[in-house]
């Protein structure tokens, strides 16, 4: 009995490990059939944040969740390689991808405390962690871990594995990989870090969040100091370097991408276009670096001439009272408080905020956001004595009299270290650059803070143009047959044709007029009632159709003969554009904002490229039966030209270059400002107002005029001066400038028209006048 007891025991047993075999075997075949092939590891690439450059390949941004700079192993310092073996895996090269030595250890403590006191995964298994498996700890897990660490250590080789664990390992503040963790954290580049910082980066992998340098010092000391402990247990670094390196002070400080050119609202614009054609995970992971058509210098000239136009805007138009005042948190022991709320104050470029400790008729004591103390003068507030509500004091008494104990102020420095009292512009504005030979933006402002605004003025903000369209109507005129020497009567008249039933009485600015005038100075001068008689007599039906050419969107435009004043809707590129077409004298363009896309794997897309670098507005390819003529385009530059040489944009003479074209634009109660302009090789329209549609109460000279001065001075530095070639059908005929015809003998001065279109001295005078007088000409305008 006891024997067949004992055979049926043993049995049982036997049966049970033959079970427990089975099952342990199906586990492990299903943990191996579940691993994902390691030659694939080859082929997963590293997730890298997008990259946007100038064409001079300056950095503009870098957008995307995980910020990865991909490193080679020798490009990394020894002992920072150092720290982290020491740290996360001493044995890393004794090891087979598991250091079983370890995880003996581990278990024992385990056992013997009851707690995790010590690691056992080798960077091996971290690999193949963060690469192929999941977050979640669980056996089934840690079996597959320890499997493919195994398959890792046999198909790759240690420098392999290191590489792919220094790219790839988490460091915290978004950084993924050692050299975007210098840079995140110290704003350096790997050679350039001290044994303290790097010995701190290596502490950081264990636990990112509670580590953090800046967000936790004190325990970010203590790992830091434990790791150089380690590595001077294993005979890395010297007593003295360890002692040197225990003394160091914590200097990490938050840093980011080392922004080279402020192009933000450029930025966002192919940020939406690379969405839109590959999708958020190819745009924000593949590590994609895209080159803008942008110009770095023409850029910075850009954001400058805005920002300083904005600035001189403002202060013509008085100073406004502080609106913030701290004066109870104004004691010595509470500026940390003050500080705290000064960085919430916002700014704009080299403006910096402050608070006014102390003020006399003499001087105010100003202390700015890193406790700088500092001391403004009432010369160096003098232009705040324009104020639009207040009476204007005494110079001597300027401070005491706009500014109080505890005020929130913008100061501006200057050059010979001084500071002077500013404020923060309300205006808002936009500036547009192009190439008109290939349709590449070089510049591109949006508005004057994209930090304040992300709105983008320079496509999104649809204004009425104003005068700035004018030339577009002459376009269509000399197409129509009209000629620059055609006279048209620049004197009042009421129209029935407001497009509110009721009677339109247009005027000129100045409410002057001259009388008949040629074609050429009614555009000069921007003789609003030299534009409406065009219109009426080449037709709104034709000119709507032939404006659709210029990529303007018509369903904005009005059905009117206010058409001739641009009273409909642009966007600043959108009139850049229009611009664009005449300095390329009738060639067409597609607008381009990217140059280049390049995948760090599979190089230059050249298979997209024709399609991702053109940027279009949807009405860029007008469906048009008529096309802009070369001859036209060299007339209305010509005619251009002599708008900077003595019309409404002479201001521009001070560049000293006489290949400049553009026109003025002011729009009624002087809410828009515009200025558009070109040479043959740059084309610019600088766009300033109100977002609110409040009145600038300046003319288009006086707001927009300067900035587009003060960037073209810049952008065309290098570009040499030259105008256009005349199209072969244009001649050049002398005229009379009273008559437009032909001048009889020697005196007269030159126009060009299209060949067959030259008057003849026989002829008798060709002009557009009323019939009838100017008060009752209702129902015919010639």
């Amino acid at each position: 009995m006891n024997r067949a007891f004992s055979s049926r025991w043993g049995f049982s047993c036997l049966s049970t490990l033959l079970t427990l075999f089975t099952v342990t075997l199906c586990l492990l075949l299903a943990a191996i059939w579940q691993l994902p092939p390691v030659k694939t590891l080859a082929d997963t690439p590293l997730q890298a944040p997008l990259r946007i450059f100038t064409q001079q390949g300056d950095l503009i941004a870098e957008i995307g969740e995980k910020q990865r700079l991909p490193v080679e192993l020798s490009e990394i310092p020894e002992p920072l390689i150092q720290a982290i073996l020491c740290t996360e895996d001493q044995r890393f090269y004794q090891h087979i991808g598991v250091d079983f030595i370890g995880l003996a250890r581990a278990i024992r403590l385990l056992i013997v405390t009851g707690e995790k006191r010590q690691g056992a995964s080798t960077i091996t298994m971290q690999v193949a962690r963060n690469f192929f498996l999941s977050k979640h700890k669980t056996f089934l897990r840690k079996f597959q871990e320890i499997l493919l660490a195994l398959k890792l250590e046999q198909r790759l080789t240690k420098q392999q594995i290191l590489t792919l664990y220094l790219n790839k390992i988490f460091f915290g503040m978004r950084a993924y990989g050692v050299k975007a963790a210098a840079r995140n954290y110290y704003g350096k580049s790997l050679h350039q870090l001290t044994l303290a910082e790097m010995a701190m980066l290596a502490g950081l992998p264990q636990a990112p969040s509670r580590n953090n340098p800046i967000v936790n010092p004190t325990h970010a000391v203590k790992r830091r100091n434990h790791v150089l402990k380690r590595m001077f247990e294993h005979q890395v670094i010297t007593q003295h370097e360890y002692d040197a390196a225990l003394r160091a002070p914590v200097t990490a400080q938050r840093h980011g991408p080392k922004i080279i050119v402020q192009a933000p609202y450029a930025a966002e614009m192919i940020r939406k276009s690379l969405v839109e054609r590959f999708g958020e995970y190819i745009t924000y992971h593949a590590g994609l670096s895209v080159y803008s058509t942008l110009d770095t210098h023409k850029q910075q000239a850009a954001n400058q001439a805005l920002v300083k136009g904005l600035m001189s805007y403002d202060h013509r138009h008085g100073f406004r009272p502080p609106t913030i005042n701290l004066k109870q948190l104004l004691n010595t022991e509470q500026l940390t408080r003050w500080q705290a709320a000064l960085k919430t104050i916002p700014t704009l470029g080299s403006l910096q905020p402050g608070v006014v400790l102390d003020i006399s008729n003499q001087s105010a004591q100003i202390l700015l956001e890193n406790g700088t103390m500092v001391e403004i003068t009432p010369q160096s507030a003098r232009w705040a004595l324009d104020h639009p509500s207040q009476d204007t004091p005494n110079q001597s008494r300027i401070l005491t009299a706009r500014l109080s104990t505890g005020d929130v102020v913008h100061l501006q420095p200057q050059s010979d270290q001084t500071w002077a009292l500013s404020q923060m512009p309300k205006a808002q504005g936009a500036l547009v650059s192009l190439d008109p030979h290939t349709g590449a933006i070089q510049s591109l402002v949006g508005g004057i803070s994209y930090e304040l605004s992300h709105f983008n003025r320079a496509t999104q903000a649809w204004r009425q143009p104003g005068s700035a369209f004018k030339p577009f109507i002459y376009a269509a005129a000399l197409d129509h047959g009209l000629t620059a020497a055609t006279l048209i009567n620049d004197a009042p008249v009421v129209l029935e044709d407001s497009g509110e039933n009721e009677l339109w009485r247009p005027h000129n600015d100045t409410y002057h007029f001259d009388g008949p005038i040629r074609l050429r100075e009614g555009l000069v001068h921007s003789k609003n009632l030299v534009s409406i008689r065009i219109l009426r007599e080449i037709g709104l039906d034709y000119t709507r159709q032939y404006l659709g050419q210029f990529g303007f969107d018509m369903k904005r435009q009005p059905h009117t003969l206010s058409l001739a004043l641009g009273t409909g809707s642009v966007t600043p590129l959108m009139l850049a554009q229009a611009y664009g077409l005449l300095a390329a004298q009738g060639t067409h363009h597609p607008t381009a904002l990217i140059q280049q896309i390049i995948h760090p794997h599979q190089g230059p897309l050249k298979a997209i490229q024709e399609h991702a670098i053109n940027f279009n507005t949807p009405s860029q390819h007008p469906h048009t039966s008529t096309q802009l003529s070369a001859s036209t385009a060299f007339l209305v530059s010509d005619i251009l030209k002599d708008v900077i040489q003595r019309g409404t944009g002479r201001q521009a003479r001070i560049l000293n270059r006489n290949d400049l074209a553009g026109k003025t634009g002011t729009t009624n109660d002087k809410i828009d400002a515009w200025f558009a302009g070109f040479t043959p090789d740059l084309v610019s329209v600088v766009w300033i107002g109100f977002d609110d549609n409040q009145p600038l109460k300046e003319f288009a000279s006086q707001a927009a005029l300067p900035v587009w001065i003060d960037y073209m001075r810049q952008a065309l530095h290098h570009h040499p001066i030259h105008w256009f070639i005349a199209p072969n059908d244009i001649v050049q005929i002398k005229i009379n400038p009273k008559t437009g015809q032909a001048a009889r003998g020697g005196s007269g001065h030159f126009e060009y028209f299209k060949q067959g279109h030259e008057p003849n001295s026989a002829e008798l005078d060709s002009s557009i006048q009323d019939s009838t007088p100017a008060e009752s000409a209702i129902d015919t305008l010639y």
